[in-house]
C-alpha cells in the first residue's frame, strides 16, 4: 500500500469511533447499521451487543460485505485504547 494512503487512511480512522456496516437481509434488501469499532493499524474490531440485528444475521451466516478483513473479540477480552 502506498505509505501516503495508509496515512490517510490511519488519519481518518483515529478521527472516528463509528461506521456503517451493511448486510444484506433474507428478502434481499440492504440493511445498513451504524456501529462502534476500535482499530490496531488497519485491522478493524466492531462493536456491537450480543442481541443486536447484525449478530443475530451473522450468527446465521448473513454475508458481510466490507472492504477490509473483520477480526472479531469478546468486549471481555478487549483492551482499552491508549
Amino acid at each position: 500500500m502506498d505509505p501516503a494512503l495508509k496515512t490517510q487512511i490511519l488519519s481518518l480512522l483515529d478521527r472516528h469511533r463509528t461506521m456503517s456496516l451493511a448486510t444484506v437481509r433474507p428478502d434481499g434488501w440492504p440493511q445498513a447499521t451504524t456501529v462502534g469499532f476500535a482499530h490496531d493499524g488497519l485491522t478493524l474490531y466492531l462493536l456491537r451487543g450480543p442481541n443486536s440485528q447484525k449478530t443475530a444475521a451473522r450468527a446465521n451466516g448473513t454475508p458481510c460485505p466490507l472492504l477490509c478483513p473483520i477480526r472479531t473479540r469478546s468486549a471481555s477480552s478487549a483492551s482499552p485504547r491508549t
